[in-house]
């Protein structure tokens, strides 16, 4: 009862997300822009398709369920976004592109229609990138008249993948709730997510659908139903919106899935691969129209190269690799050198024993992009703890294995999904790697269980992780802190300047709102008119303001 209640909740706060995409899409489409409407629209919908679950997973207490779901919904999505509106965002893609992308789309930009205007700083991005979290950032700031309230989403996408783990893992029935509840934290407060969850970075977003989306397929394993392949398309469609490389991994996951599970002949399989098929073409080309049609399908139609004339547009990432890691390395080796390294925002190659960390490597979490050992200074170690478990449990237990079958696709989709991307040493630009020790340790618990002295890998494995949770979230929860009183004491010496602040922004476009919305008097100059020592640098970006 309890993990359906869970998906409920998690349904109805998926359904609003993917709701607010699908109807700004047709405004667009329509020739119209962003309106404030979209926002309650977008949660009628959600309260509809939460309506339905409820009828369908409690029959004797649909009303109750749903008003209870709704109302837990409601609540926890609207404290996200009055928690987010008072803390500013301090990160450099957040003040940069995101920001104006932003802006842009609620002043009325329609990207279907409409080229970028003509004053953005940022047009290639603007065109190039899917359009999705800022779509849905957008919806909540036309509506909140917050500029900052869009960064709720990412809390939002926590919690929702909190609950499809926590139902995907009580379908399992043999592991105890407590269990349950520390794997469902594990699962959603992944290293990505926990360092962006009050930042524009769309990373931890998407690391949160592909978290949802392996709950999903666990779950079309264990209790198959039509809400369950509704809620996976729906995750299918926000995936391939959120990030280019979301696209990627998503086709991997979903595609392989529906191949195993049609061959398997498992229950819904036909069923299944309609609603997979069908979100894939929402997704890119009602949703998605631009990129994917605009961008890529138009200039291969003209030009014969999707990604003309942004065929480099991988350069920085790729240079960046190049500089740290030595030419002879393939991905896979880059990747377990970031893994087994010390955390670093400044990349470079400093391999460290296992469970080893220090201060400094804690501190960089600070940041919400920490380049080599992104995934936490216990990572490491943590994969070495799971390795171990996987070859215990096919050394010893492999008749018993086959409980686990289903498990075992979702973890080897994973392993694919990742190994797909060259740059997977960068863990926001591969964050699903994160899934791969929680993923073994259910199977432990399953197969193992969590008495006797076999057992103490797994608890080894589990502490492995949390610790290495806890070390991420608390100095990034610390730095956010301290980032909103810095910025908010400099706002406060800046509105008290009796002339207009001269201000280089240096392409940090969301400054330029952050002045307007605060009552910061400022004109936009190419240098500063003051000497060095009355310039001060806006906190955690490059524009530099004059004070007296």
């Amino acid at each position: 009862m309890l993990g359906s209640l869970c998906i409920l909740i998690g349904s109805i706060l998926l359904a609003f997300v993917c709701s607010l995409l699908l109807v700004t899409s047709l405004l667009f489409a329509l020739g119209l822009s962003l309106s404030w409407f979209v926002v309650p629209l977008a949660g009628l919908m959600a309260a509809a398709f939460g309506s339905w679950v409820a009828g369908q997973y409690f029959k004797t207490s649909r009303t109750y369920a749903f008003f209870l779901a709704f109302g837990i919904s409601l609540v926890a999505f609207s404290v996200f976004a009055l928690l987010n509106s008072e803390i500013y965002e301090a990160s450099w893609d957040g003040e940069t592109y995101h920001a104006e992308a932003i802006v842009q789309l609620t002043n009325g930009w329609n990207p279907f229609r409409q080229a970028p205007p003509g004053e953005a700083v940022f047009p290639t991005y603007l065109s190039f990138f899917p359009k999705g979290p800022w779509i849905w950032a957008a919806a909540l700031y036309k509506f909140s008249g917050s500029f900052e309230s869009g960064k709720a989403f990412h809390l939002t996408l926590i919690l929702t993948c909190f609950l499809f783990s926590f139902g995907a893992l009580d379908s399992l029935q043999k592991i105890s709730r407590r269990w349950i509840l520390w794997l469902s934290l594990l699962m959603a407060i992944n290293p990505v997510s926990a360092s962006q969850m009050f930042t524009y970075y769309v990373d931890g977003q998407l690391s949160s659908l592909l978290v949802i989306a392996t709950g999903l397929l666990i779950l079309m394993d264990r209790r198959p139903d039509r809400i369950l392949t509704v809620a996976l398309a729906m995750v299918v469609i926000l995936t391939i919106n959120v990030k280019l490389t979301g696209a990627l991994y998503i086709a991997i996951m979903a595609a392989g899935y529906a191949i195993w599970y049609l061959g398997a002949k498992r229950e819904r399989r036909f069923e299944l691969a309609f609603w997979l098929i069908g979100a894939g073409l929402v997704g890119g080309i009602l949703v998605g129209f631009n990129p994917y049609i605009t961008q890529f399908f138009d200039k291969f139609i003209t030009t014969g190269n999707p990604f003309d004339p942004y065929a480099n547009w991988r350069s920085v990432i790729v240079v960046e690799s190049d500089t740290i890691f030595p030419s002879h390395m393939g991905h896979i080796e880059r990747l377990l050198v970031s893994i087994f390294s010390k955390s670093e925002i400044t990349p470079s190659i400093r391999l460290k024993v296992p469970f080893t960390f220090s201060s400094e490597e804690i501190e960089s979490f600070g940041f919400p992009d920490v380049r080599i050992g992104g995934l936490g200074p216990l990572f490491g170690g943590a994969l070495l703890l799971s390795l171990a478990v996987l070859g215990l449990l096919f050394w010893k237990y492999r008749g018993q294995l086959q409980e686990t079958v289903g498990l075992l696709v979702v973890t080897g989709l994973i392993v694919l999904s990742a190994l797909s991307f060259s740059e997977a040493w960068w863990a926001r630009f591969a964050p699903q790697i994160w899934m791969l020790p929680v993923a073994v340790t259910v199977m432990g618990i399953l197969i193992i269980h969590t008495g006797g002295k076999q057992a103490a890998l797994i608890h080894a494995l589990l502490i492995s992780l949390s610790v290495n949770s806890m070390l991420i979230c608390l100095p990034y929860l610390l730095s956010t802190y301290r980032q909103h009183l810095r910025t908010a004491d400099q706002l406060a010496v800046f509105k008290s300047q009796t002339e207009p602040v001269p201000v280089t922004l240096n392409n940090f476009a969301g400054i330029r709102y952050r002045f307007q919305r605060e009552g910061v008097r400022y004109v936009e100059v190419e240098s500063l008119p003051c000497a060095k020592d009355k310039q001060m640098r806006v906190a955690r970006t490059g524009a530099f303001v004059c004070v007296r």
